[in-house]
């Protein structure tokens, strides 16, 4: 069927008032100026805009990367496992972990234990704590015993020495005189040396000095 000459103007003059409709009340597709980011790409879903995320994007925008900024801690290194489209869904990600750590961001410390032939029960009795991220290089000192626990490095102090990580004891800075030896005995310190009295003073034990000995020229 053919159509009329005034059917055919009625055609255009209702697309006409469709575009003036559009243009007057500011009608824009909102792909044109594609709101995607990282080469997500806009599609129309409806009434609606969604964005298509190439992986390891996602997030409404494709403005999300599960691997920057690094999840991963305690140098651990960061892994893309997901693989295709994510749209809204959180990128998956697999952290790379040292050999001394462990968990789902490396945040667990593997550290060996060592009594260092004493009873840690009866000896180690003060603990220290301090907000580092590891036991990696021991930052113990006095023979102190490092573990990682709660995100937080533990230092385990011998009787003899205290502090935060170990490093005050009674003979540090050696109370002795004249180049005398000092030595913790009994939770009480002791000078030792060779044919010195005084106050500071005592006479060395002979397997002391046979040790010094055996070291001069």
């Amino acid at each position: 069927m053919q159509c009329t000459v005034k059917e055919i103007l009625w055609v255009l003059v209702i697309s006409a008032l469709f575009l003036y409709g559009a243009v007057v009340l500011g009608y824009t597709d909102p792909c044109d100026s594609n709101p995607c980011k990282n080469d997500g790409i806009c599609k129309i879903d409806g009434e609606k805009m969604n964005c298509l995320c190439f992986t390891p994007f996602y997030g409404e925008y494709c403005e999300n990367d599960p691997c920057h900024p690094n999840p991963c801690r305690n140098l651990g290194t960061c892994e893309i496992t997901a693989r295709g489209f994510e749209g809204y869904d959180q990128g998956t990600y697999r952290c790379s972990c040292p050999e001394s750590f462990s968990g789902l961001n490396c945040e667990i410390g593997n550290v060996k234990t060592t009594t260092q032939n004493f009873r840690t029960s009866t000896l180690m009795t003060t603990i220290w704590t301090t907000p580092y991220t590891s036991c990696i290089g021991n930052p113990c000192r006095n023979g102190g015993i490092c573990e990682f626990r709660n995100n937080k490095e533990t230092c385990y102090c011998p009787r003899s020495s205290w502090g935060e990580f170990c490093e005050l004891s009674p003979c540090d800075p050696n109370p002795c005189k004249n180049d005398g030896i000092c030595e913790i005995e009994d939770e009480k310190t002791k000078c030792c040396a060779w044919n010195l009295f005084g106050e500071n003073i005592v006479r060395m034990k002979r397997k002391q000095l046979r040790r010094i000995s055996e070291r001069l020229p």
